[in-house]
């Protein structure tokens, strides 16, 4: 792998912490693709059926370790519905969620709610987190510090709360992807209202048209980020067959597996303080 200097991307107009968080509150995760509402135990049920189709068993069991913290601090920063923390709640973990909107906290604790589950939920900012040096044991954020203004600044804040030897797991969009390689010009090519659009712009619009932040990232550039941490190891995963234009439905799920650990959407990272 060539780990030559690169620039971290960014997006050419930054978006700002305000215009994040209101598209956030507006758009919780998800939710648009869900016809249930937010908070009943029908768009939870439908909310897990959509998550496991793009993280299949084997990804999720090769990346989270659920049953592996228990009585540690886990920390998700970006806690969306608590999707995450209730698997490691199940697992025996002291767990703690942040997130920037209150719809999501707001959510999150519903969820715990409802499964009779322990949690502790606050709104906040990936980039200032009010928590002590080394609380944690586990740091996740799942497909969230890409939409951030500064992702150095919420990995910084990551490595202080973390303990010595702690662990930050994250998961960014893959810029090294068949969807940003392949999807993303057809879509440029196909669809009127998208032709012209950048790749940033169509990274955007994956998480909903209105979305001011989305960005894809590469190993060498996550690399670059956790400069500071050790132990850095990538994990590629998620080609859900909607990914593939037309003939995803005639593709095994075996050849689609096998595919996405080399050209898959989520590109995850693991790395220790």
């Amino acid at each position: 792998m060539n780990d030559e200097k690169v620039p971290v991307q960014t997006a050419s107009e930054p978006a700002t912490l305000s215009e994040i968080q209101n598209f956030w509150e507006k758009n919780p995760v998800a939710s648009a693709g869900i016809s249930h509402e937010p908070g009943t135990e029908e768009f939870y049920l439908a909310f897990e059926e959509a998550r496991e189709e793009v993280e299949p068993t084997w990804l999720r069991d090769k990346v989270y370790g659920f049953s592996e913290y228990s009585s540690k601090r886990v920390l998700d920063i970006g806690c969306g519905n608590g999707y995450v923390l209730s698997k490691y709640a199940r697992g025996g973990a002291d767990v703690w969620g942040i997130d920037l909107t209150r719809k999501s906290v707001e959510l999150s604790r519903r969820r715990f709610s409802l499964e009779k589950l322990d949690g502790h939920f606050l709104v906040g900012n990936a980039e200032k987190l009010p928590y002590p040096d080394g609380h944690f044991d586990l740091v996740t954020s799942m497909g969230v510090l890409h939409h951030v203004p500064s992702f150095e600044k919420a990995v910084s804040e990551i490595r202080r709360v973390l303990r010595p030897g702690g662990r930050f797991l994250m998961m960014v969009y893959h810029r090294d992807s068949f969807y940003h390689n392949v999807v993303f010009p057809l879509y440029r090519r196909f669809h009127p209202d998208l032709r012209g659009m950048s790749n940033e712009a169509l990274a955007n619009h994956v998480d909903g048209a209105e979305n001011p932040l989305g960005r894809v990232y590469t190993r060498v550039e996550i690399r670059q980020v956790l400069h500071e941490f050790s132990q850095i190891e990538f994990t590629v995963g998620s080609l859900p067959r909607n990914s593939v234009p037309r003939v995803g439905n005639l593709i095994p799920q075996a050849l689609l597996d096998l595919a996405s650990r080399r050209w898959g959407w989520f590109l995850y990272s693991s790395a220790l303080r």
